[in-house]
């Protein structure tokens, strides 16, 4: 699965556990602090990502992410392994 083919599934499944608000984190480059996402949010949505894409994240990734371009970058890597 592409970054191009992951977007469309992320932004859904955003959409679905937070409204249309989430469309503003779609944003490449925005950081996720700027977007104010906090560490329950963070844990939410590596959540999401392992039952939307069965990819379990860690702990420690979630430290390393700036952006949900990051998260979507080592969705792809994880799912072409």
């Amino acid at each position: 699965m592409t970054q191009q083919e992951i977007w469309p599934s992320l932004r859904e499944a955003l959409a679905v556990e937070y409204g249309d608000g989430s469309e503003v984190w779609l944003k490449l480059g925005h950081s996720l602090k700027d977007l104010g996402v906090d560490s329950v949010t963070m844990f939410e949505i590596l959540d999401l990502v392992e039952d939307r894409f069965g990819v379990a994240l860690s702990d420690e990734e979630a430290a390393s992410f700036g952006s949900l371009d990051d998260i979507v970058r080592v969705i792809e890597s994880r799912l072409q392994a």
